[in-house]
């Protein structure tokens, strides 16, 4: 594979927690992949497996998952799995003018297996094609550039992005989350469990932040460079496609940093809480009703 930039390590081990069977449908990349998924369904005894050439989701979770994992894997092998789902965490995104690569940080186990687990395989990795247009490209690099510059941080990162210090940005932030009703998204059942167990602490902590008297940023080095590492990875990966605005997905992933950082910031609730974030904010009923139209965005940079 011919790869442009790798956003990120690629170092990543599975911890079989099953939290990216939640929250997010699999996309099937073809009929012959549908028709196999359907027929191991049936011999599995599971209804309906596929709906809109995605695999259903019940309860928010994917309906080849039980107490033991995935059914699929446990009866068949890892190769009787949709191909997104054996490539995950792994994502190739196709920007039109070449490749990226990075692992999702939406994966839990991303935080604390980075530095350490083996590098994952490249070799047969499935693109998926996200282009641009050019202003949005531009602006892309303007945020990139923000993000991997040597040793950045959140408060810097985020007084880059906005022109005034990240302390002016806390309140503003806390108040946007408080009118979000985010507590009410959680309880949704397409939410997914693992999401809703990664951030309920962290949504019932901001209700109870005074706007007027933001907590203090108190973020060891390790995790204040995962917080900005997550980021560019949803910039830069371009895995938050609906989102319209590039500086906006790099604000909610820092200010989604800043919040789990308000609750507890340990290297372990830190690195879940923050990889909920990761996956939740990629879905528009989440980012839309932190931000629900330009002049939200304009009230929040100030």
């Amino acid at each position: 594979m011919n790869l442009a930039h790798a956003v990120g390590s690629l170092k990543h081990a599975c911890s079989n927690c099953g939290g990216s069977c939640h929250g997010v449908r699999v996309r099937l990349i073809s009929a012959e992949e549908d028709t196999r998924i359907r027929t191991l369904g049936a011999e599995l005894g599971v209804t309906d497996p596929v709906t809109e050439g995605r695999l259903r989701f019940e309860q928010g979770r994917c309906v080849f998952l039980d107490a033991g994992g995935c059914q699929l894997h446990a009866r068949y092998g890892a190769a009787a799995k949709p191909t997104i789902c054996r490539q995950y965490p792994l994502v190739v995104t196709d920007t039109g003018k070449g490749q990226r690569v990075g692992i999702d940080p939406g994966c839990y186990s991303a935080w604390a297996s980075r530095h350490t687990a083996a590098a994952v395989p490249l070799s047969g990795a499935l693109a998926h094609s996200v282009p641009l247009d050019e202003r949005a490209e531009r602006n892309e690099g303007a945020v990139m550039a923000v993000l991997t510059q040597p040793g950045q941080t959140l408060s810097g990162a985020l007084q880059t992005l906005i022109g005034q210090p990240a302390d002016a940005f806390a309140g503003r932030w806390i108040q946007r989350l408080q009118a979000s009703q985010l507590d009410e998204l959680l309880l949704r059942p397409e939410t997914g469990r693992a999401v809703r167990d990664a951030l309920s602490p962290t949504i019932t902590q901001i209700q109870q932040l005074d706007p007027a008297h933001p907590p203090q940023l108190q973020l060891a080095p390790e995790q204040d460079q995962w917080a900005v590492e997550v980021a560019a990875r949803m910039v830069g990966l371009r895995l938050a496609p609906t989102m319209p605005v590039v500086q906006a997905v790099a604000l909610l992933a820092l200010g989604g940093a800043l919040a789990v950082s308000w609750t507890d910031p340990r290297p372990e609730p830190f690195g879940k809480a923050l990889a909920g974030w990761a996956r939740a904010m990629r879905a528009p009923i989440f980012w839309q009703a932190i931000l629900p139209g330009p002049e939200a965005i304009v009230a929040l940079v100030g």
